[in-house]
C-alpha cells in the first residue's frame, strides 16, 4: 500500500480526527459534572505554555483525563489564562452554547 504524503493526511484528515475526538469527549461526559485542570509552564525555550484538562467527576470509577487544548502563551496573566479557558471550553461545549 503507499502511504500519503503528510501534508495530505493534515489536511485532509487532522481535521476530522480532532472532531471526532471532540464528540467522544462530549459523549463520554454527556450530562455529568465535570472538573476542569489548567497549567500554566514554561518550556525548555522559554515559552509559556497552557494546557487545558477535564475529566468527569465520577465517585465510583478512576477519573479519565482528556487533553482539550495546548497553546503556546505571549506572557501569562489572569486575562491570558481566562481567555484560553474560555476558548477551550467553547470549542468543546460549541453544540450546547
Amino acid at each position: 500500500m503507499q502511504i500519503p504524503n503528510d501534508s495530505t493526511l493534515r489536511k485532509n484528515y487532522l481535521h476530522l480526527c480532532y472532531w471526532e475526538a471532540l464528540a467522544y469527549v462530549r459523549r463520554y461526559i454527556s450530562s455529568n459534572y465535570i472538573w476542569i485542570a489548567v497549567d500554566e509552564t514554561t518550556d525548555i525555550k522559554g515559552r509559556y505554555v497552557a494546557n487545558l484538562v477535564i475529566g468527569k467527576l465520577d465517585g465510583e470509577v478512576s477519573p479519565t483525563p482528556f487533553l482539550i487544548s495546548s497553546k503556546v502563551l505571549e506572557h501569562t496573566n489572569h486575562a491570558t489564562v481566562a481567555r484560553f479557558v474560555n476558548d477551550g471550553l467553547k470549542v468543546l461545549f460549541f453544540v450546547l452554547c
